[in-house]
Parts: C-alpha cells; sequence; structure tokens
C-alpha cells in the first residue's frame, strides 16, 4: 500500500522475484564456459544493483520490471557464488573448507537480513530505506567483484 500497490499486487511481484530465479540459475550453466566466473558474477551484481535502484527510484507502476531484473540477478549470483569457492580453494580439502565458511556466512547474514531490513521498515515507516540499503549492499557485491576481475588466478 506504501507504494501504491494492492496486497495482491504485491504477493505477485514476489512470486515473479522468486519464479524468475529458478530459469536464471540454469542459465548459469549453460553459459558458464562463454564467460569467467568474475565477469559472470560483476555482470549479475550489476543487474541486481539496476534491479534494487529501479525499485527505489522509479515509478511503483514499473516494478514489475525492476523485480524481473532483480530477480533473474538473484538467479544467476547464487550459483555463480557458490562456485567460487572452488575458484578461491587450493585443492579439494580447501575447497570444502572454503564452501563451509560461505555458506555458513551466507547463511547467517541471509537469517538476520530480513529482520533487520523489518526493523528499519518500522523504524522510518517506510520501505524505501529498507530498499536503499539493500541497494548500498548490492553496490558494495559490484565493487567486489570487481576486485575479482583483476585476479588472474580466478578463471
Amino acid at each position: 500500500a506504501e507504494w501504491g500497490w494492492t496486497p495482491l499486487h504485491a504477493s505477485w511481484l514476489v512470486a515473479i522475484l522468486n519464479l524468475v530465479t529458478l530459469p536464471a540459475s540454469l542459465l548459469v550453466g549453460l553459459i558458464g564456459d562463454r564467460f569467467s566466473r568474475p565477469v559472470s558474477l560483476t555482470l549479475s551484481a550489476g543487474l541486481l544493483a539496476l534491479g534494487l535502484v529501479g525499485m527505489v527510484i522509479m515509478p511503483p507502476a514499473t516494478g514489475w520490471l525492476w523485480v524481473v531484473i532483480a530477480g533473474f540477478a538473484c538467479g544467476l549470483l547464487f550459483p555463480l557464488i557458490l562456485t567460487m569457492s572452488v575458484d578461491a580453494a587450493h585443492g579439494p580439502r580447501d575447497a570444502g573448507a572454503v564452501a563451509g565458511v560461505t555458506l555458513a556466512r551466507g547463511y547467517c547474514v541471509a537469517s538476520v537480513a530480513p529482520v533487520m531490513l523489518g526493523i528499519v521498515r518500522d523504524v522510518t515507516h517506510n520501505f524505501a530505506t529498507a530498499f536503499s540499503l539493500l541497494t548500498a549492499v548490492s553496490l558494495l557485491l559490484l565493487l567486489a567483484s570487481f576486485y575479482l576481475l583483476r585476479r588472474p588466478t580466478l578463471r
């Protein structure tokens, strides 16, 4: 209601976001050999930032477009980030350790983020601030991915 959406419209946007992630995650396997993981990660992080910026600054009537872009980016990012542990490791044993740490930290953040964003929404009385925080985090991911582009050891 805050952005002019009915509860039904908002729930459709969440459904679309989740539906778009699956084909995007399958696409990573199909195009994985065409681009290096750092390039794919950078492009995906840029798409996520674009989708979130669009949600924050564009009119609510275009919400579906930004949700599709953000959902597609999330679908690309999840398998890409999971495979980065293979690139960061020096062998199979290290890959398992890096993947374990990555998953543990990632799921800890994922479990706390909705609560924290809910608190931000309750304190500020709007979703724009919470989405702005998500946008800031996506921009940090984009900056980190630029760093990976410069590392010659990653394929």
